[in-house]
């Protein structure tokens, strides 16, 4: 009895939301076979009680309930959990509710009715997702761990301190970076970059044709304590703005590429 109360609560924990208690009890019943652990919400204020009472791995929602509808839910739940995997399940789907159900956070997007097995493997991408959005975060809190124990809190902020050794001139895709006076040339030109690109730029440049993650990019450029989210997101948005400026043909990057699953990399080519 206790080895078996022991493996349920490892079990990832899944909240059902529905009003209709058939459809609920059904999804309950067939999870609890598969292993999982589940609570009900019968309306979507429940809903919100159960995730400020509790840290659910995946959420099954129904988009349109009485009171509380799911999208309202779901944009609520963005801030009570914001890692969550978020399925939704509605008899009425729309194109217009299923890209808003996605811009707010939801990771599938089914229609009722529709097979169990289909909403199981629904939800098991979606703990999978979960599960990928953690090790991400492992490794951010390692790579932080590994630059505070090397001393570099300092360092990864900006690259205006750069080694004497190093060469003043650096070559980064089309352009020639100057170290010294942080200035970008392509083509002879001056080329206009933020403090933030230009750095972002110089250390691509120092690892030409290596693939770099995001995490790593990331904690070089904003350091330790900015959230991971929002550094990311930051990143992102560099990254274009860049591309607009150094490549030809920005939409299709010939310089600074993204190497899929992993980040980018910059590609030193005359």
């Amino acid at each position: 009895m206790e080895v078996a109360m022991e493996e349920s609560l490892d079990a990832p924990l899944i909240l059902v939301v529905d009003d209709e208690q058939t459809t609920a009890s059904t999804l309950r019943r067939t999870f609890e076979l598969l292993g999982y652990r589940v609570r009900e919400a019968r309306s979507g204020e429940e809903a919100l009680l159960r995730l400020r009472e509790e840290s659910f791995d995946l959420v099954l929602l129904d988009l349109r309930m009485p009171g509380l509808g799911g999208l309202e839910v779901l944009r609520e739940a963005r801030h009570l959990a914001p890692n969550t995997p978020f399925v939704i399940l509605t008899a009425h789907a729309s194109l217009e509710s299923a890209i808003l159900a996605l811009r707010r956070g939801a990771c599938d997007y089914l229609q009722k009715p529709c097979d169990l097995d289909e909403i199981v493997q629904a939800v098991r991408r979606g703990l999978a997702q979960r599960e990928r959005h953690r090790r991400q975060l492992q490794l951010v809190r390692m790579l932080r761990e590994v630059l505070a124990d090397m001393g570099e809190r300092n360092r990864v902020a900006s690259f205006s301190s750069l080694p004497e050794d190093r060469s003043r001139w650096l070559v980064a895709g089309p352009c020639r970076l100057d170290l010294h006076r942080r200035r970008a040339l392509l083509d002879d030109r001056p080329l206009d970059l933020s403090p933030t690109e230009f750095d972002l730029l110089a250390y691509l440049a120092h690892h030409p044709e290596q693939p770099l993650t995001l995490e790593e990019l990331a904690v070089h450029l904003y350091g330790a304590e900015m959230d991971v989210d929002q550094a990311l997101s930051s990143l992102r948005m560099h990254v274009y703005r860049l591309r607009r400026k150094i490549e030809p043909d920005p939409r299709h990057p010939r310089y600074l590429r993204t190497v899929r699953g992993v980040g980018y990399m910059l590609i030193n080519e005359p």
